[in-house]
């Protein structure tokens, strides 16, 4: 949806996506969350999203019901929709990796500069990543103008009426939002009390007027005389990865091209238009695939050594005995210090890994970052959790990498002592 649209307008456009995923052929049923971005995990009143569930696969036999027919489909219609941007994408590859398929790329802003250097970077960023053939579709979370009122409060003025200013917030919040007074328990279960001011009364920050707050006197002051509504335009939220304000941008892979070759060309789009004050990590699944990159060379660089080290402990046994056993007592010497930089590099070299839980933040998850108008940005650091480079991703290469160097040098003890 726009920017700052109410969930009533969210509401209505969701039902028009559910009579189009309710005519998609192949679909089972469908569940929908309305007020919850799947992809920032920030509740607001302008994001939505949906479960689809598919018929079994021996059940949708024609073409129009195989996978990616459905969701070429579903993105032809959901363009048509003018109330707001829709578009389908597949589950994670491995559940509980991250939120959707395809590939997560946050594009950090490591100088700590403004929200408009970081909106004009991600901007040209995107404009050049979608030129490139490798890519299909990029989408972003990062929203910088987002359109919000802000009560200014006169403090000065507050304190030379003799009034309380937590009271004037207090009652500001009360009237034009809510304010909760206390649980009670009734039939079984537990109750919740808030005071707010009636629909109409709150429904226009006009009404501020309406409202009075008293002083130490027990005279009603108008909220009008303390308060001035303006109207701006802020980021409602920003995400951090590794403590660096970041947008995070998802995409997949056009048909032809892997996600390898659309994470080379994202990378090479970022070299190209990008200042030396940016960065660039990956998160969820596309964590994992780039540290998997980083281990299938080194695994492959280890069997060739060792293969290599086994042909020749043979060629010296049959030529000469003893020069044989000097040899692979150097052999073996050189593969147990191999295997100790092997071990060193991964242990030194392995990034920071969360268990996939209820309500904590996945594989290489980004933070939600709220910014308060009237207040300093308080990020939220995940740095002291994820500190920690024994993780069971690095524990299991590691272990991996040690069964590699024991063969090596049983290879060689079995073959001169």
């Amino acid at each position: 949806m726009h920017n700052s649209a109410s969930s009533e307008r969210t509401s209505q456009a969701a039902t028009q996506i559910e009579n189009i995923l309710s005519s998609t052929p192949g679909g089972k049923y469908t569940t929908s969350v309305i007020g919850f971005s799947l992809l920032s995990f920030v509740r607001t009143s302008y994001n939505a999203f949906f479960v689809v569930t598919l018929k079994p696969w021996d059940e949708r036999t024609s073409r129009a019901e195989q996978f990616q027919a459905i969701k070429a489909h579903l993105n032809q219609q959901l363009s048509k929709l003018p109330a707001g941007i829709a578009f389908s994408f597949s589950p994670p590859a491995i559940s509980g990796v991250g939120t959707a398929g395809g590939f997560t790329f946050n594009l950090e802003d490591r100088s700590g500069g403004s929200i408009q250097f970081l909106s004009k970077n991600v901007n040209t960023f995107l404009d050049a990543a979608r030129r490139r053939p490798e890519i299909a579709s990029l989408s972003t979370t990062f929203l910088p103008s987002v359109p919000e009122k802000f009560i200014d409060v006169d403090r000065d003025k507050v304190l030379k009426q003799d009034i309380s200013l937590s009271d004037v917030y207090r009652t500001i919040q009360a009237f034009m939002g809510g304010y909760f007074i206390n649980y009670f328990n009734r039939f079984g279960r537990q109750w919740q009390v808030y005071v707010e001011a009636e629909t109409e009364d709150r429904a226009s920050t006009e009404n501020v007027g309406r409202f009075y707050v008293r002083n130490n006197k027990g005279e009603n002051v108008p909220l009008a005389t303390l308060a001035t509504v303006k109207s701006q335009l802020r980021p409602e939220f920003t995400e951090r990865f590794n403590e660096y304000r970041c947008a995070q941008i998802n995409g997949s892979a056009a048909p032809g091209y892997s996600a390898d070759q659309a994470t080379a060309a994202l990378e090479e789009v970022f070299k190209q238009t990008m200042p030396r004050e940016m960065g660039f990590d990956y998160s969820g699944i596309s964590f994992l695939e780039q540290k998997a990159r980083q281990v299938v060379v080194l695994t492959l660089v280890s069997d060739v050594a060792t293969d290599y080290f086994t042909l020749l402990q043979r060629a010296f046994r049959r030529s000469d005995l003893f020069r044989g056993k000097i040899f692979g007592s150097v052999l073996a010497m050189l593969a147990l210090a191999f295997s100790g930089f092997f071990l060193y590099g991964i242990f030194i070299g392995a990034r920071h890994v969360l268990p996939a839980s209820h309500g904590a933040p996945q594989v290489g998850q980004t933070a939600p970052d709220f910014t308060l108008p009237d207040s300093q940005n308080h990020p939220v650091s995940l740095t002291g959790a994820l500190n920690s480079p024994f993780t069971p991703e690095s524990t299991t290469r590691a272990a991996t990498s040690a069964a590699k160097a024991a063969g090596v040098i049983l290879i060689f003890y079995r073959g001169y002592w």
